[in-house]
């Protein structure tokens, strides 16, 4: 299920980095700088398993740098505490996200790092978005139904959600969030599959 996962998260990805609000506080910009260049290495890896899903020899090299980029986030975990808007600002911020949520080859520092990022947005160095995408991915692999409707299968260009908690009221929560509605959610992510694959 994980080289699925990532070919979904690639598609998403863009997604979730629209809508950044700017930063106003004094940045580290050498770590910035170094997030960026991690997320860049790390989306040229995974961006191939968006047309081939099955492609072995693609999947361990996703996976090598996943392996490659938690290391390097656990050391900056350990020296700064999570890397919020004020030590990395908005787009490092959000890169530090990117690389967590999308390495599964380490689930307990992936909550150890949800658990500083809800800490976080509640100071506001953190989206509240990003915080309900990784609870999402992670009670998904532990095999609970997601709350916020941002984990999806992606099959010829369609996507359908992964079991959602209360659905009735998912739109209610995602509204809470800053998220769209799950249909225009939906509708948003098949338009950017079809803009990559023409």
């Amino acid at each position: 299920m994980h080289h699925v996962r990532r070919a979904a998260f690639a598609a998403v990805a863009t997604i979730l980095i629209a809508g950044v609000p700017p930063a106003h506080a004094r940045i580290d910009e050498d770590l910035a700088d170094e997030l960026q260049a991690m997320v860049d290495k790390s989306e040229k890896v995974h961006r191939p398993l968006l047309t081939n899903r099955n492609d072995s020899a693609q999947i361990q090299k996703a996976i090598a740098q996943e392996q490659q980029n938690m290391k390097r986030m656990k050391e900056i975990v350990q020296k700064h505490g999570w890397p919020g808007r004020s030590l990395v600002g908005d787009d490092g911020a959000k890169n530090a996200f990117l690389l967590v949520v999308q390495s599964n080859v380490d689930r307990d520092f992936q909550k150890t790092c949800l658990k500083l990022m809800e800490k976080e947005a509640a100071k506001g160095e953190v989206e509240w978005k990003d915080v309900a995408f990784l609870t999402d991915q992670l009670r998904v692999l532990d095999g609970f139904k997601q709350r916020y409707g941002t984990q999806v299968k992606i099959n010829k260009g369609k996507v359908t959600f992964y079991a959602i908690e209360d659905e009735k009221n998912v739109d209610k929560r995602r509204k809470e969030i800053g998220l769209p509605p799950l249909a225009d959610f939906k509708k948003q992510l098949e338009d950017s599959l079809k803009t990559q694959n023409q």
